[in-house]
């Protein structure tokens, strides 16, 4: 029963986020000879990654390293040298299914691999008593999928669902394939 609401959630939650994605910002050419520093690309402007910021997590999607880090602006995903703020605050990390375990990446083949970013826990408010979860699960209200296809990365919308995004739980494979099928990869909003 709570998966389903979970599953119904999650799918209004990816329908109702369609939108049309900004087109993607061009990086400024470097001098030769000039050393290359992570920079965050934001809608706006490039600024640079917090100073000593090492990854807090890492996924590789397909042929494409990615890795979490924490920048300015939140959380953010770091490929090549590249910083890409995430629009979560942090802290962060990589969803995976239970306690220990690694990032969950699904293979959808010819759609594109996926990976999902949830933000902080929830505060307490954010907890159904109707459903399992409780405070002490760290569950999120706030994530955002990661999708490779074809050596290109892109981000899937912004999603919020209260308490929604559980750690220690993990999210049902066809919630995945949800975000893998909502929309022509072309899009959404692409880093790579």
């Amino acid at each position: 029963m709570v998966l389903g609401i979970r599953l119904i959630v999650a799918a209004a939650t990816l329908l109702g986020a369609c939108s049309a994605a900004p087109a993607p910002e061009q990086a400024p050419e470097q001098a030769p000879g000039a050393v290359e520093t992570p920079q965050v690309r934001g809608a706006a402007s490039t600024t640079p990654a917090r100073p000593g910021s090492a990854p807090i997590d890492r996924v590789t999607l397909g042929r494409t390293a990615v890795a979490l880090v924490d920048a300015e602006a939140g959380c953010a995903v770091r490929i090549g040298r590249t910083v890409h703020p995430l629009g979560i605050p942090a802290p962060c990390r990589l969803l995976g299914r239970g306690r220990s375990a690694a990032a969950v990446v699904e293979d959808y083949g010819a759609h594109g691999r996926v990976a999902m970013v949830i933000g902080p826990p929830a505060p307490a408010t954010d907890y159904n008593p109707a459903m399992a979860e409780t405070p002490a699960d760290r569950c999120a209200s706030i994530g955002r999928a990661i999708i490779e296809r074809d050596g290109r990365v892109a981000l899937g919308e912004v999603m919020r669902s209260p308490a929604g995004y559980c750690p220690d739980i993990g999210m049902d494979e066809k919630f995945y394939y949800g975000i893998a099928h909502a929309r022509p990869f072309a899009a959404r909003v692409p880093l790579s």
